[in-house]
Order: C-alpha cells, then sequence, then structure tokens
C-alpha cells in the first residue's frame, strides 16, 4: 500500500470517528447537518481508497470481476446493516 493510501484513508478516519460522535449526540439541527456534512465528506474518501486498494488486486483480466464482487459485498452491507440494527440485540 502507498503512501498516498495511507495517508488519505487516515485522515478520512479521523474526520469519521468525530462525526459519529457528533451525529449521535447531535440535538439542534445545525448539529446534525454538520455531523452529516462530516459524515459523508469522510465516506467518501474512505470508499474511495478502498475501492482503489481493491483495485490493485488480480490479474488485469480479472479486475471487472474482482471490483464487481467487491462493490456488490459493500451494497450487500450497506443494506443488511439497517436491517440488522433494527431489529436489535437477537
Amino acid at each position: 500500500m502507498t503512501h498516498e493510501f495511507i495517508t488519505d484513508f487516515l485522515i478520512g478516519i479521523t474526520i469519521l470517528i468525530p462525526s459519529f460522535i457528533i451525529l449521535a449526540f447531535a440535538q439542534t439541527k445545525f448539529t446534525l447537518w454538520f455531523g452529516l456534512i462530516l459524515f459523508s465528506i469522510a465516506s467518501s474518501v474512505v470508499i474511495n481508497v478502498i475501492n482503489s486498494f481493491a483495485s490493485k488486486y488480480g490479474l488485469q483480466s480479472e479486475k471487472g470481476t474482482i471490483l464487481g464482487i467487491f462493490r456488490s459485498l459493500q451494497a450487500l452491507a450497506r443494506a443488511i446493516g439497517p436491517l440488522s440494527a433494527s431489529f436489535g440485540k437477537i
């Protein structure tokens, strides 16, 4: 992994953590919007870095398959995460 990937990933995570905290304790619209803006910036940085890192694996002829599976798993996680959280403890 190159230094740029690590730096961008750490910047994204560094912004992502406070955004979760801000969203958890938001009591006004401004605080909620501020947390959502931070979250969207951080998640876009982190997701793009992870996708770029995933594209480094596999042969040239396999990259479409690898990235397709990777993106499908990301979409599945975005669907299952809220669903499982809505049921609470099982």
